[in-house]
């Protein structure tokens, strides 16, 4: 018996068993806020254990408030279900719980986070038994995934400048110069490119991540248009003389 199946066998599974039965909980030091967006009330949370930003509907923040980590997944259904006035059964509890956890949303002790890493090893343990050749488990098949949240705000502590108003105004007095002279002022096409591509990058990583509504992709576009724009209006002067630079854009 080789060490692997050593460690199999005697590294006890019963702290692991218990985690995966006890009901998620949110974070003691969540920050929320209520905003209106499109018409309709949503909140967005900041988590910070996971340093991340979410956006949820008011019905589904008000169905997370209701894990503390104590109720059964029963409960809170019903307990729901007496809220909505609508039956919600224990299955789209669980299923909601579970799309949260994909996302690193709730909160776990550093007990509980050793736990769940000493279940992990105990997995990749089991895995280094299977026999490696061609006729292997074909029901085992790992993808490689990325959570864009700790990405995204990065980029989002990164550029909030450019969404100031100080920002807005500096960025419409330099266009205002660009178009009168695009020859003289080629170099303040660069930054305007880059505030262009930007938006558009964070709107598109946030609609694939589901936290914002697809609608905001027609700014993205018009904001893509005017940066493709500012491109080619940049390659276009590359080689025009200084006394070229009065045709308004």
């Amino acid at each position: 018996m080789n060490l692997t199946r050593v460690l199999n066998s005697a590294l006890p599974d019963i702290p692991a068993r218990k985690l995966a039965e006890s009901t998620p909980r949110l974070d003691p030091g969540i920050s929320f806020r209520e905003h209106i967006e499109d018409g309709r009330p949503v909140v967005r949370i900041y988590v910070p254990c996971v340093g991340g930003m979410f956006t949820f509907e008011k019905n589904e923040w008000e169905l997370t408030q209701l894990f503390d980590g104590k109720r059964s997944f029963e409960q809170i259904a019903a307990l729901y279900s007496q809220q909505l006035g609508v039956h919600y059964d224990e299955d789209s509890v669980r299923d909601f719980a579970a799309s949260l956890e994909a996302s690193d949303f709730w909160y776990r002790t550093s007990q509980e986070q050793n736990i769940q890493l000493m279940q992990l090893s105990r997995e990749e343990r089991l895995k280094k038994l299977k026999k490696k050749d061609i006729w292997a488990d074909l029901s085992d098949v790992d993808f490689p995934a990325f959570n864009p949240d700790r990405f995204v705000t990065w980029l989002h502590d990164k550029t909030l400048f450019i969404y100031t108003p100080w920002f807005t105004i500096v960025s419409l007095v330099a266009f205002l110069f660009v178009g009168r002279d695009p020859v003289r002022f080629r170099p303040m096409m660069i930054p305007s490119m880059v505030e262009k591509f930007t938006y558009c990058t964070a709107v598109i990583v946030l609609v694939i991540q589901g936290k914002t509504n697809q609608r905001d992709l027609v700014f993205a576009a018009t904001d893509l248009t005017l940066g493709v724009l500012f491109v080619a209006a940049f390659m276009k002067t590359k080689d025009s003389g200084s006394g070229k630079g009065n045709a308004n854009l």
